[in-house]
């Protein structure tokens, strides 16, 4: 998808979440996401979700582009325990 689409599915994640993306976070991240899920709807709001769980497991107010590259890093690590991704 492009990133226009991806915009679309955001206000969606906005809706869902009753929270503006630009109070708890900042374009850096925003960008981050887009980069990241790569035209992938659903890697796009997976992503997104997590930070959501993330927020609220640590009750902070904001996600900061180190707190997003932690989560989604360690997501991945975690989605490949085994190393079975890596060839």
């Amino acid at each position: 998808l492009s990133q226009e689409a991806l915009e679309l599915i955001l206000k969606k994640i906005e809706a869902h979440y009753q929270t503006k993306i630009a109070d708890i976070t900042s374009d850096e991240v925003v960008q981050l996401m887009y980069r990241l899920a790569d035209g992938d709807a659903r890697r796009f709001i997976n992503s997104w979700e997590l930070l959501f769980k993330y927020l609220k497991a640590t009750q902070k107010n904001k996600i900061t582009l180190e707190d997003a590259e932690d989560v989604l890093q360690n997501s991945a690590r975690a989605y490949d325990k085994n190393s079975e991704m890596h060839y």
